[in-house]
């Protein structure tokens, strides 16, 4: 029963992970072009 517990929890942690490396992700991508574009207006 605890192993089975295990994971559930090991699944939910990973469904929830997903979207937010995904976001994380895309911010970063967004900063990285937005510092780009600074350099090359210098």
């Amino acid at each position: 029963m605890k192993l089975n517990l295990l994971f559930i929890l090991m699944d939910l942690l990973t469904l929830l992970a997903y979207p937010i490396l995904f976001v994380y992700g895309k911010i970063r991508q967004l900063s990285r072009s937005k510092e780009s574009m600074a350099l090359v207006n210098c």
